[in-house]
């Protein structure tokens, strides 16, 4: 028999069927909110479903696999949280759909100068605030063509014209194709040089040693004035320790 340990928010339903399952299988299931996990729950677990602390996995000292209800794993991959035997799986590929609307939106807010806007509504203050802008006819950089980035692709291009087209460029590792519904595809040696051609730039890189910073004062001088950036993928892709650096964008 096999013990898992849930500690993921399912409604009432999913636990009832992952329950049935546990059941058919002879396998004992628990669920427990990620913040109550404790060293004596994960002890004798074989699996557990969920990001529980990575200082209480540590006494998991059975534990085959843990599936993260997250899309990154930088907490859980260090030295002593798991066995060195223990599968890690993410939530990778569920939160495109999520992210990539959240990035049309923000997006839209910068360029239709929304809270600007919202300001003088406020203090009932009616007064143009100047040209705004449009994502038809931009050149958009996706930096991570992975499912987050290829889903804001695939959205943004909604809003070209016919005679006002969207050039979709993209950033990875290795430029072997070019997924739809980009244009181009590029290998990461040449991002500074795509940068000083986007008007947009959407990051939505992983955590990793090769992401960490790849966004620093020296290759962030390489965006056009007037661009406008967003990261929707992790934070330590940016280096912000010198927010007055006086960044081209």
């Amino acid at each position: 028999m096999k013990k898992v340990v849930v500690a993921v928010p399912f409604s009432e339903s999913q636990k009832a069927r992952l329950k049935k399952t546990a059941e058919s299988y002879g396998d004992e299931i628990s669920f427990i909110t990620s913040e109550a996990v404790t060293e004596g729950d994960i002890c004798d677990a074989d699996a557990v479903i969920g990001n529980v602390e990575p200082d209480v996995l540590k006494a998991s000292s059975r534990l085959s696999w843990l599936q993260l209800n997250s899309s990154g794993v930088d907490a859980y991959v260090k030295d002593g949280v798991v066995p060195e035997e223990a599968v890690i799986t993410s939530a990778t590929g569920a939160y495109g759909t999520a992210l990539s609307e959240y990035m049309v939106a923000m997006l839209l807010v910068m360029m239709k100068k929304i809270p600007m806007y919202m300001d003088d509504q406020k203090n009932r203050d009616w007064k143009d605030e100047g040209p705004v802008a449009s994502p038809a006819g931009k050149r958009i950089l996706i930096v991570g063509t992975g499912d987050a980035g290829l889903a804001f692709a695939r959205r943004i291009k909604a809003f070209e014209l016919p005679d006002n087209r969207i050039t979709l460029s993209g950033i990875r590792r290795r430029a072997d194709f070019c997924p739809e519904p980009l244009n181009e595809i590029h290998p990461t040696s040449e991002l500074a040089a795509e940068l000083e051609k986007a008007d947009v730039v959407a990051a939505t890189l992983p955590g990793t040693e090769q992401t960490y910073h790849i966004f620093d004062r020296e290759m962030l001088l390489h965006c056009k004035k007037g661009a406008y950036f967003l990261n929707a993928g992790r934070g330590s892709a940016v280096d912000e320790k010198d927010r007055s650096a006086g960044y081209a964008i």
